[in-house]
């Protein structure tokens, strides 16, 4: 072999080298690239994941606040129920006390009414 074909070898082997080393490189580069692209994806995903955590405790403070004025509500329906309940009671007892006047009153005003004071004399 002479020298030249020692050259060309020799300058083959460099080529082939440098070209490993640029596609090496050009690998290298894409997977950076593509990192790059994950990290901010997984922050994108991240801050999504964070606003839906804080709706979610948003949401159970508001459920938990329903929760208390449900039960306020249930309180004093129950409340004015067993009002009502008593009003009701008291009238119906009124009531009956006043049929029971008017009926004392009206037996008293048909009694003095046949007193023999009132009553007509009959040889008249």
């Amino acid at each position: 072999m002479d020298s030249r074909t020692t050259e060309v070898l020799g300058h083959g082997a460099d080529q082939s080298q440098k070209d490993e080393k640029s596609s090496l490189l050009e690998s290298v580069t894409g997977t950076l690239g593509a990192l790059k692209r994950f990290i901010v994806q997984y922050d994108r995903v991240k801050g999504e994941r964070d606003n839906f955590q804080r709706q979610i405790a948003s949401a159970l403070v508001e459920n938990e606040t329903l929760r208390r004025q449900i039960k306020h509500a249930k309180d004093h329906r129950d409340h004015l129920s067993k009002a009502l309940a008593t009003l009701t009671a008291q009238i119906d007892t009124i009531g009956t006390r006043c049929i029971e006047a008017a009926n004392m009153a009206r037996a008293q005003a048909y009694n003095e009414k046949r007193t023999p004071e009132n009553e007509p004399t009959r040889a008249q």
